[in-house]
């Protein structure tokens, strides 16, 4: 006998790919539901699927969403476009539009943010009005409530953000701490994990940039580079544990293995193994 652990996925994807076609082929109010108490509120709402206990049950004049799993688009009232597959996603949903969430309680309080895409447990679980973040991983995003512009990828990764826009972490808990700060880039483990409300920083390897808080402008590549900077600007570390020990310094420029390493003043140039 062939195993069949294959089968379902299949046939939901067929079956997914099949009703979008029939969306395109049916008249403007066809809808289907499978599942207790969905769609009850209906008014004139177009092209609508939902799979599940309660799921779209006050939709009004929403069309082409689809919901699939217990609750999900529980509260939508007039948002098109969106996509829920899991239980509570997108459940406070009203007017927000073309938004993507898969699992458990993805995308639950938001309201009339749009164009957002959350794959993982609790990811942008709390966004209510911010716009076209992508947070994949599970809690990824998970305090953002109006920050727009984010990409995170990676577990608790921009976790505790909130109105900070243009973010980008990659790595579990990259930029976790980050709550307003702006266009800061962070791949790897921990890479900016400290960061508040720091601006314009690229921290790129395990740790780099660990405990920056409030510093802006720095660049950040090696693993544990800059690694305790907390307040520091404008600096630039290459290497691993270049500029190791610079807090508060700036304008320093470490290129090297522990290049600049004990440094904590301003305006220093150190290249080469231990440089400076």
């Amino acid at each position: 006998m062939k195993s069949t652990k294959h089968v379902f996925p299949f046939l939901f994807q067929q079956s997914v790919f099949v009703y979008m076609l029939l969306l395109t082929s049916f008249p403007a109010t066809a809808q289907t539901l499978f599942g207790l108490g969905g769609m009850t509120n209906n008014a004139t709402n177009e092209r609508n699927l939902g799979l599940g206990y309660r799921t779209l049950i006050n939709n009004q004049t929403g069309g082409f969403n689809i919901a699939i799993g217990a609750e999900a688009l529980y509260s939508n009232a007039n948002g098109n476009y969106n996509t829920a597959v899991g239980y509570n996603v997108l459940w406070s949903n009203t007017f927000g539009h073309s938004n993507t969430g898969y699992g458990f309680n993805v995308l639950y309080t938001n309201t009339s943010g749009y164009a957002n895409t959350a794959i993982g447990f609790n990811a942008l679980i709390l966004n209510s009005t911010g716009n076209s973040n992508t947070a994949n991983g599970a809690e990824a995003l998970l305090s953002n409530t109006t920050g727009g512009f984010n990409t995170s990828s990676g577990f608790d990764s921009l976790h505790s953000n909130t109105t900070g826009n243009s973010n980008t972490a990659n790595g579990s808990f990259a930029l976790y701490k980050n709550t307003t700060g702006n266009y800061n880039t962070a791949t790897g483990v921990n890479a900016l994990y400290s960061n508040t409300t720091g601006n314009s920083n690229v921290g790129s390897g395990t740790g780099a940039l660990n405990y920056n808080t409030t510093g802006n402008y720095n660049v950040s590549n090696g693993y544990f580079a800059l690694y305790n900077n907390t307040s520091g600007y404008a600096n630039t570390a290459n290497g691993y544990q270049a500029l190791y020990k610079n807090t508060t310094g700036g304008n320093s420029t470490g290129l090297g293995y522990q290049a600049l390493y004990n440094s904590k003043g301003k305006f220093n140039i150190g290249i080469g193994y231990r440089g400076g």
